[in-house]
């Protein structure tokens, strides 16, 4: 009796591996064969004070049309106010900036920055209680284009949600000088303070 139990129960755990495993390949076939855009989200955590972010995908409003506005990409997702208290989210390139402005209905983000721009990065300056927050939107492969890098510093927002090896970043063919760490240029990141130099 014992051994029939166990061979139903062998039967049965097959079954459903096989199940489990038609079920995987029918989904993975309908993810390849289906024509689709390839979308996430990625949130970063602020603390009081300043994170640093960039913008990893394209963004789009309530009609599916390609946006770059603070209302639609962040919304009530940080803690609004006036300007004295409110969040604010601070374009680290050219320090225009924006808070989210409570005092009018419905609430909307106010001040001389009102659209991202991708290939800058931001502070989200944080005035009280720290916040989640997230992105979603469509990833898209182009290559981005920063411009000629002027002597000193430079702030860039990498297009990525992910982490990126600095071999795949191709830095040397676009002009990046290397040597010691007194005269080489040098990758700084700007939230943890590391650094390289090539």
């Amino acid at each position: 009796m014992l051994n029939k139990m166990k061979s139903r129960l062998i039967s049965g755990k097959r079954l459903i591996s096989i199940i489990a495993i038609l079920a995987l390949a029918t989904t993975a076939f309908a993810t390849e064969s289906l024509p689709s855009e390839t979308v996430g989200f990625f949130n970063f955590d602020t603390h009081v004070g300043y994170t640093i972010f960039s913008h990893p995908f394209t963004y789009y409003d309530a009609t599916h049309t390609a946006t770059l506005d603070l209302d639609d990409i962040i919304g009530d997702q940080l803690t609004g106010g006036t300007p004295g208290t409110s969040d604010k989210i601070i374009d680290a390139n050219t320090g225009a900036w924006a808070f989210y402005n409570t005092g009018v209905t419905p609430p909307v983000w106010a001040g001389s920055l009102s659209d991202f721009t991708l290939i800058n990065a931001y502070y989200a300056e944080i005035y009280d209680t720290p916040n989640d927050v997230y992105l979603a939107g469509s990833v898209e492969q182009d290559v981005l284009n920063f411009g000629t890098m002027a002597v000193g510093y430079n702030v860039v927002g990498l297009k990525e949600a992910g982490s990126v090896s600095l071999d795949d970043l191709d830095l040397i063919t676009c002009g990046f000088t290397g040597g010691d760490p007194g005269t080489s240029d040098k990758i700084i990141d700007a939230n943890t303070g590391a650094w390289a130099f090539y």
